[in-house]
């Protein structure tokens, strides 16, 4: 146990840690006060989640230091699939090429089921038509570390690692941290806000006295990075599942896969589950046939499903494993941290800057806690369906599941919005905010029944104007609001005053009735005049069916300082 006490030495701006140990040892280290607000933002944990924090923080210029307990990051797997939301928000910020060129797109799925059943589901373009981004994508998590580490020191930026954070306090909207660096030496640092993504065993979550609800899984699971000769082709994502076994292999470079697996069902298992053990334990069963040799990584774990109750506790958020932990089923573990940080951070930009109004912040919590929730209650209940070693889900996980998922495939090539719901299902883009407080309000106005509605995800359309090709959500900034205005050749002048008045926190943009345009008017517009309100991270915030300035102007009031006001501030 350590318990962090201070005491000023009689020097200005000077104090000592004290460090009681459990053997009521005394370890003392200076620590520096930092009397001045030097940075804004103090983020614990550099992890994918901590790290787009920052990258979206340093886009917006908002000062902010990110440290890392851990001195040096390791090289494995970890949580290696990105969906197309995700790569949505790399496209945003600049670098979607650098992660597909580092990346494998899943090709197909192959099923094998007891020795014998094959067959496989195509998914390299399964989205096409609801995303830039169609397919599922396979990178190693240090991978993606390492690129959006590169983009943040591009953006003058560095991870502080080997410093870890020890305690905090808030106090009159300030919270003061204290850190130890890898000398051990000590630090006092006031930000205004801190972010805890420092995984499942966040500091910030426990010191908050935040509950982590949920269940731990009692089936321990084993994932290693190896080689392996496995069916299927090496671009192919595979699943196997026999009486005793539930395999998942993922393609990696160099003829290496990524395994996951449950621990065979083999009675109490007395030994200690090892590479060695798995192996050979694969090997030995002649009618799967998979050996795997040159591990670079062997851990064995047990799942978790958790969700924290809050995400914000007056100037700390959660974010990431921080607040929620899931089920490795579905791959959205990595990939819901990534977009809540992506949620959290334009908002809090805009309040630190002062173009937000507070209750900003609290729509983070109240859009990213229900997403959390839902991701936990679906993979929750597919985990126990590919896991659970009771007979009856033997049975079906061999017999029915099968035969259902041949159906599914089925329904996927013939009935169109089949596949489009299990590509928004996986992927992320059907994510809504429809019950926030940003979008439930503004939706006075009738439009075609496939209008996309306030709280949904801007649709990926293309439109064509001269020679030209566009990519509707391309032409969103994450700087700002962005107004689409319909069925005109000019912003008319009552929405243009309202435009200048927020200025530069919104922009606008007309869509002209054309040939190019045809497919967007079809799929947003009832009849040819109408406006749409884009939220900077492509959700729709209001719309209109005629040009409604004082309906626009009402909500941008709710929530954002106009600029008068805030130049009179």
């Amino acid at each position: 146990m350590r318990i962090f006490l201070f005491k000023k030495n009689g020097l200005s701006g000077i104090w000592l840690l004290v460090e009681l140990t459990s053997a009521n040892s005394h370890k003392y280290c200076m620590l520096a006060e930092n009397k001045d607000l030097k940075t804004d933002v103090l983020i614990n944990g550099a992890g994918p989640t901590g790290l787009m924090m920052a990258c979206h923080l340093a886009l917006h210029k908002i000062p902010f230091r990110i440290i890392d307990k851990k001195q040096k990051r390791e090289n494995y797997s970890g949580a290696m699939i990105i969906h197309a939301r995700s790569m949505e928000i790399f496209h945003q910020m600049g670098i979607s090429l650098k992660i597909l060129k580092e990346g494998v797109i899943a090709r197909k799925i192959n099923f094998q089921f007891n020795y014998r059943t094959h067959f496989s589901i195509d998914i390299a373009d399964f989205g096409n038509g609801w995303s830039l981004f169609p397919y599922i994508l396979i990178l190693e998590q240090s991978k993606t570390e390492k690129l959006l580490i590169s983009f943040l020191n591009s953006q003058g930026y560095e991870v502080e690692a080997g410093t870890a954070l020890l305690s905090f306090s808030q106090k009159r909207g300030i919270v003061t941290s204290v850190l130890k660096n890898p000398s051990g030496i000590g630090e006092v640092v006031k930000t205004k806000f801190l972010i805890g993504a420092g995984g499942s065993t966040s500091l910030v979550r426990r010191q908050l006295k935040i509950p982590f609800y949920g269940i731990t899984h009692p089936d321990l699971l084993f994932v290693s990075d190896s080689q392996a000769d496995i069916f299927g082709p090496k671009s192919d994502m595979a699943f196997t599942f026999t009486k005793n076994q539930t395999l998942g292999f993922f393609p990696l470079p160099r003829n290496r896969w990524r395994i996951d697996g449950a621990i065979p069902d083999l009675g109490k298992i007395s030994e200690k589950i090892t590479f060695d053990f798995i192996d050979n334990y694969l090997n030995n069963d002649r009618k799967l046939n998979i050996q795997l040799v040159n591990s670079t990584w062997f851990s064995v774990f047990r799942s978790h499903s958790r969700y924290a109750p809050a995400f914000k506790h007056h100037h700390c958020f959660l974010i990431g494993d921080a607040a929620h932990i899931h089920s490795p089923v579905g791959a959205q573990g990595m990939n819901t941290g990534l977009q809540d940080a992506y949620n959290l951070a334009w908002k809090l930009a805009f309040y630190l800057k002062g173009s937000a109004r507070a209750n900003i912040l609290e729509t983070y919590q109240e859009e990213r806690l229900p997403v959390a929730r839902s991701i936990i209650e679906h993979t929750d209940t597919a985990y126990r369906w590919i896991t659970d070693n009771r007979s009856i889900f033997k049975f079906i996980r061999l017999n029915v599941l099968p035969v259902l998922i041949k159906i599914l495939i089925f329904l996927m090539i013939k009935i169109k919005w089949v596949k489009k719901s299990v590509f928004l299902a996986i992927s992320g883009t059907g994510i809504d905010y429809k019950k926030s407080s940003l979008s439930r309000f503004f939706n006075r106005k009738p439009f075609f029944d496939n209008s996309p509605l306030p709280g949904e995800r801007l649709p990926s359309l293309q439109y064509f104007l001269g020679n030209n090709i566009y990519q509707l959500q391309e032409q969103v900034k994450y700087t700002s609001y962005h107004l689409f205005v319909f069925g005109v050749k000019d912003i008319p002048e009552n929405l243009m005053t309202v435009v200048e008045k927020f200025s530069p926190l919104l922009e606008a943009q007309v869509l002209p009735v054309d040939p190019g345009t045809d497919d967007i008017y079809k799929r947003m517009v009832n009849g040819y005049k109408a406006c749409y309100l884009v939220r900077p991270d492509l959700y729709i915030a209001w719309r209109s069916d005629y040009f409604d300035a004082t309906g626009l102007e009402n909500y941008l009031k709710k929530f954002l300082v106009p600029a008068y006001e805030f130049k009179a501030s």
